[in-house]
Order: C-alpha cells, then structure tokens, then sequence
C-alpha cells in the first residue's frame, strides 16, 4: 500500500470520493524534504501550504515575546498539517511548525486544493468532517487543562500517543503539557512507580 493509499483509506472513511477526483487531488502535491530542526511555517508569515506527513514528527509551537516556546501538539506519519487561521484569516501564521527529525511531506497549497469544493460534493463533506474532528481534538485537549491533573494529562497522552513518546525530547512533552521538564521527570517516576 503506497502513503497516498493509506490517506484515500483515511479520507474515504469520511466521504466518498470518486476515483478521478482522487487523480486530480494526487496532481497538487509535491514531495518535500525537511531536516530535523527546518520549518514548516514560521510564526509571523503568510502561509498558505499544507501537508501530509510521510515520515518524520513535527511541532507546532507558539514563542512568547521572551523566547518562552509553549507547544500546541505534534503531527507524526500520515497526519495533515498546515496554519489554517493563517489562510482562513489571510493573516501571518502566529505559531510555528518545525520538524523534529528529518522529514518527508508531500506538500500543496491550500487555495488549490479550495477550488476542489465546488468541483464535487465529496470534498465538502470531507472538508467538514477534517474541521469538526479537528475542533473536537481542540476541544479535548481544552478539556485536559480545565479538568486533570498535570498526573492525568502525561498519563493521557502517554496512552494515547506512545510513539511520539519515544521519539521526541521529553522537553517538548513538558511543554505540551505546561509543565515544567523537573516536574515532568517527577510525574514520570511517579507513574513507573504505581
């Protein structure tokens, strides 16, 4: 099964997408490479690409006006990324996508991939259930700050995500979780443990 096999199975679980329409949606992309550390989108420019992740984990993090860096979330293999305020507003991306590792994205810009919803019903409805799902996952995450502990965050997300735990510096966990990288070494001790 090719990478772009795995994403019409992802897609067509959502909306049924005719076989030539798929064609011409395979036609926007172009392969990219990104080393570890290279960026996706920069805080404070105009982007209007998207992505789907090959190989590699990306961050997406916000940077505070002293250097402060807070991530939002990670993106890993066959996740779609891109700074949608940025193209939804037409307005600089105020956060930031950075690889992690050296990275393979198959690579499009948004405003091509937009004349797709008048061509065919399909896209519409993958377009909304690609938002609702993110909105949910935003959501969740919302929930987690409002409602558990820093203990019950780190065990979530470790349950949840347990590749990315052992790909990415436990630095990055902490700030995903709003923690410090000495509380972090605490909670994980603590869960090993228990």
């Amino acid at each position: 099964m090719t990478f772009f096999d795995h994403i019409k199975t992802q897609f067509m679980q959502m909306a049924s997408i005719p076989d030539e329409e798929w064609a011409l949606f395979l036609n926007l992309f172009k392969v990219k490479q990104f080393k570890k550390g290279d960026f996706f989108v920069h805080a404070g420019n105009f982007s209007t690409d998207f992505g789907f992740v090959e190989k590699g984990i990306f961050r997406f993090f916000y940077t505070t006006y002293d250097g402060g860096e807070f991530n939002q979330t990670f993106k890993k293999e066959f996740d779609h990324m891109l700074s949608f305020t940025s193209i939804l507003l037409n307005e600089p991306s105020n956060f930031s996508i950075q690889a992690l590792e050296d990275s393979v994205l198959h690579v499009a810009d948004y405003r091509d991939f937009e004349t797709f919803y008048k061509r065919h019903p399909s896209w519409q409805e993958l377009g909304r259930k690609v938002a609702e799902m993110n909105f949910i996952i935003k959501t969740k995450k919302e929930e987690q700050f409002l409602l558990y502990s820093a203990q019950e965050r780190y065990e979530n997300f470790a349950k949840a995500n347990p590749e990315i735990l052992k790909r990415i510096p436990q630095l990055h966990i902490a700030s995903y979780l709003g923690v410090s990288a000495e509380t972090l070494n605490r909670i994980i001790k603590k869960s090993k443990d228990s």
